[in-house]
């Protein structure tokens, strides 16, 4: 492996984006017949293989998991807590579709919500979520779409906050893999309710639509359901350590049934995971803050340290660690003071000519300005 070839340019323009496949000597990914998909690394958004991952799709059941992702993000910063109990709306109450089957004028916790929520799908539950943390559904809905801008969903627009079809509503399949990774990386303590097979509630007892629970003992579960164009899946599983996102997006049922319809989109997202962790081995190259070298900064002559912002670890097809380059890019017009932290370039991880992965690389110590006097002392101190 090449590490740490040195290119004295402007670290701004030295980014590109990664690929969104790899032609390398290990087995194709699948072909699927569905509107499209993305397999994403979830420790870095890493995409190791898609299908029209650009194209225009309903958000579906992908609403919900943006709605969950709020919930956890209240959650994490304690606006509310599980055993939090949120009023039903008569409007909650005559959603329609999928349905917990809420009571007008109770209350109820988020705990069983999110499980209504996640597991049933029921947009009863999303309506009383998104009332009960934003206020109204509106409010809710707007902050769902700027928690998408923010995440960097830039085709990704919500028109409501339970994924019926709604005009303007729209997302990527690339997108909803992303959102699937950010739900996994950020909020690993709540993953635990995308994994419950039934709920009860009301004296009655669903069955999760997530066929792949089934299936795959490795799967973490996420996000199932049916649009206008057909049925998805955002889907985690996690095997030796390595995590991964797929979403499938819009697969035309076929004539199957509601269920089978559901076991199908299911056996694509198990094709695809399996695919992945057959065929990619994980390496972390640098973790964070881990020094890579010393440089000069123009205006001392004390020498740098620097380091990756975050850990760089990458997916490497299975046989080509040692075709792996490793570059590091550095701005050419640093001067003293440099403050701990402060971004001097990035590092990236390519494959033959495709980037996989990269970093910002940081100053790990504060550096003065020093006058030509002092420098002078130090360069004589060398000499010494």
């Amino acid at each position: 492996m090449t590490l740490l070839t040195l290119a004295a340019m402007p670290f701004a323009h030295a980014a590109t984006p990664p690929n969104t496949a790899l032609d390398l000597l290990i087995p194709p990914a699948p072909h699927l017949h569905t509107g499209g998909y993305a397999l994403l690394d979830a420790s870095n958004s890493q995409v190791l293989a898609a299908q029209h991952p650009d194209r225009t799709v309903s958000p579906a059941a992908s609403t919900k998991l943006m709605l969950a992702y709020l919930v956890f993000d209240e959650l994490t910063t304690g606006q509310v807590s599980p055993t939090t109990r949120l009023p039903v709306s008569t409007t909650a109450w005559h959603t329609p579709g999928s349905s917990m089957f809420l009571k007008p004028g109770t209350q109820v916790s988020i705990a069983h919500l999110l499980d209504g929520l996640i597991t049933d799908g029921g947009n009863d539950a999303a309506v009383c979520l998104a009332q009960g943390v934003a206020g109204t559904q509106s409010a809710a809905l707007s902050l769902m779409n700027q928690t998408a801008q923010r995440l960097g969903l830039r085709r990704t627009h919500y028109a409501s906050v339970d994924g019926l079809t709604a005009a303007g509503a729209r997302t990527t399949p690339l997108d909803a893999a992303k959102l699937g990774q950010a739900v996994v990386s950020r909020f690993p303590q709540y993953l635990g309710y995308f994994r419950h097979r039934t709920m009860r509630w009301n004296g009655i007892t669903q069955i999760s639509f997530d066929r792949l629970l089934e299936r795959d003992p490795a799967a973490l579960g996420l996000t199932v359901g049916d649009g206008a164009q057909g049925y998805g899946i955002v889907a985690a599983a996690r095997q030796h350590g390595t995590t991964l996102v797929a979403a499938v997006m819009d697969t035309p049922a076929d004539g199957r049934s509601v269920a089978g319809a559901f076991a199908h989109v299911a056996s694509q997202a198990y094709a695809l995971l399996s695919w992945g962790f057959d065929n990619f081995d994980a390496h972390t190259l640098y973790q964070r803050n881990e020094p890579l070298r010393q440089i000069h900064i123009h205006g001392t002559a004390a020498r740098v340290p620097i380091g990756a912002q975050h850990t760089l670890r990458v997916l490497v097809p299975r046989g080509c660690y040692d075709d792996l380059h490793i570059r590091l890019l550095l701005d050419k017009h640093l001067h003293a003071p440099i403050q701990n932290g402060v971004q001097v370039g990035e590092v990236s991880v390519a494959l033959r000519g495709k980037i996989l992965a990269q970093t910002p690389v940081i100053a790990l110590h504060t550096v003065a300005r020093e006058n030509g006097l002092q420098r002078l002392a130090a360069e004589l101190g060398h000499w010494l």
